[in-house]
């Protein structure tokens, strides 16, 4: 609950702000997104039930670390850097 409200402050107050014909909109960096992003993550796994636990076992381990854990921090940053460049170019205008 607490990572949705961080997105949402984080992407709809700007959006609500630039709407409303303000100029010179800025948006946070694209720390704050990802740190949205991965706690938003964690959170939905945690909750959704085992089904991550157990396809978590059946994956390689790559280091100290499984393999499935390290795509999900993957995907996980590739879609706050995503979300963070879309709303800056909308906001900017293209």
């Amino acid at each position: 609950m607490a990572a949705l409200g961080w997105l949402y402050f984080l992407v709809w107050q700007p959006l609500q702000a630039f709407w409303s014909g303000q100029r010179g909109v800025s948006i946070d960096g694209p720390m704050p997104f990802v740190g949205a992003v991965l706690l938003l993550g964690m959170g939905l796994v945690s909750c959704t039930g085992p089904w991550y636990f157990h396809l978590r076992e059946r994956t390689p381990m790559l280091g100290k670390s499984r393999a499935l854990d390290l795509g999900a921090m993957l995907l996980g940053l590739l879609l706050a850097f995503l979300l963070h460049d879309q709303l800056q170019a909308y906001v900017r205008g293209f």
